[in-house]
This record gives structure tokens, sequence and C-alpha cells, in this order.
């Protein structure tokens, strides 16, 4: 009979805190690397910080993923009303990339930082 034993909480945090520091450092040095604007950069860092967030919350990939497309969506739209801006096709695909490089990094961040029950505050009035 095998009995899984989990590691002490605060032993494995800073492990863990640093394996994912240097995930998100390698994510973002690479995406720095490529020969890409620097507005792409933004949808592509706004948008992985978004599915991240909302994955790590909800853990619902999914919907996580739908609400990260339905901002950027929302901001291009936004974009494309400005007088001297458009609809661009570019920063969507970015947004797009972003949004599902988001949901393993939420992933990993629920599952880092919690007992993968549970996220968020607890607050005793």
């Amino acid at each position: 009979m095998n009995i899984l034993m989990r590691p002490p909480a605060m032993t494995s945090f800073f492990g863990k805190l640093a394996l994912s520091m240097l995930v998100l450092l390698g994510i973002f040095t690479t995406s720095s690397a490529l020969a890409v604007e620097r507005d792409e950069k933004k949808h592509f860092a706004a948008s992985t910080a978004i599915s991240a967030t909302l994955t790590a919350a909800t853990d619902k990939p999914w919907v996580s993923f739908g609400g990260c497309i339905a901002v950027g969506a929302a901001k291009e739209l936004y974009d494309d009303r400005q007088s001297d801006n458009h609809f661009d096709w570019q920063d969507m695909k970015y947004n797009t990339l972003g949004c599902a490089i988001g949901i393993p990094i939420g992933k990993g961040a629920r599952w880092l930082f919690t007992d993968g029950r549970s996220f968020g505050f607890r607050a005793n009035f």
C-alpha cells in the first residue's frame, strides 16, 4: 500500500515560487526575442495575465478563454471606433495566443498556491 504524502507547505512554497518565476521569465524573454511589434507584445502580455487570472480564480479553462477573448475583442472594437485607429486582426492573433498560454499558467498557479480545491481570501469580521 502506497501512501502519498504532501511535503510541508513552507518548504515547497519557495521552490514552487522559484519554478513559476522561471517559467514566466522564460515566456516573456522568448516573446521579447521575437520580431514582434511593441503593441502586439502588450496584447500578448495582457491576454496572458487575464487568462491566467481567470483560470486560477474559476478553474474553468473555457470560461477564462472566452472571457479573455471577449476582453480582447472589446478592446479592438474600441480601437475601431477611434478616428485614427482600426480593428487589427494581428492584435487578435496575439490576444488569442496569450489567452491560450494563460490557461496552463493559471492552472499552475492554482496548483502552486492552493490545494487545488479552493482559491481566494477569507475574511473574518
